[in-house]
């Protein structure tokens, strides 16, 4: 996501003298950056409001502003005087797990699929199968087979087996978490005022 200036600009500097324009694109820079933390933390509360059990802790770590408004991070590119951009991307590792909740559609997987768990697996409070990283089986009495014609994790009871999770081969998805839009809804709610607040704060510093 990519905070473009081109539009809002022009408003904010009819009828500013010269020395307000010379401090503009300091201003400017400013403006931008203290939006783009703005917008990180308000993807935050947009990510606790839309998971079920509120945004596990990797994705608010994925969504968390800096300390200071300079340089390069994990999740954002501060704008400097000469590049007036102010770039917020998602790191990796997050992107990985969030982009099918963000643009939707379909997740290719291989050999088996993926796990998907039914009513008869606990979940934790964010709505996920815990321990998943380490293996989908866990104790003795759960196994990895087929049973009538559907592959995936059984539990063997002293009633028969029932099916914890099944395998599901290339899962469909809906968008679900307004990344784009609650980036593009915050920028528009508080670059213009930053923007004027930073250009005052400029003046009085250059008197």
């Amino acid at each position: 996501m990519t905070i473009s200036v081109k539009t809002n600009v022009k408003q904010v500097t009819k009828g500013l003298n010269r020395m307000a324009m010379k401090q503009l694109p300091f201003a400017t820079s400013v403006a931008l950056n203290e939006t783009g933390a703005l917008i990180l933390k308000g993807l935050q509360r947009e990510a606790d409001n839309t998971f079920d059990g509120g945004a596990t802790p990797s994705t608010l770590r994925a969504f968390k502003p800096p300390k200071g408004l300079k340089g390069r991070r994990t999740n954002i590119i501060f704008s400097t005087k000469k590049d007036l951009r102010t770039i917020i991307f998602i790191p990796d590792w997050a992107a990985e797990y969030l982009q099918y909740q963000i643009e939707g559609g379909i997740r290719k997987t291989s050999g088996k699929g993926t796990g998907v768990p039914t009513k008869n697996r606990k979940l934790n409070q964010y709505g996920n199968i815990p321990g998943r990283k380490s293996g989908l089986v866990k104790g003795a009495r759960q196994i990895m087979a087929t049973y009538n014609g559907i592959e995936g994790v059984w539990e063997l009871t002293s009633k028969g087996a029932v099916l914890l999770i099944a395998f599901k081969k290339n899962p469909k998805y809906r968008k679900k978490f307004k990344y784009y839009e609650t980036g593009h809804r915050l920028y528009k709610t508080h670059f213009k005022r930053k923007l004027k607040l930073a250009i005052n704060k400029a003046m009085r510093m250059a008197k």
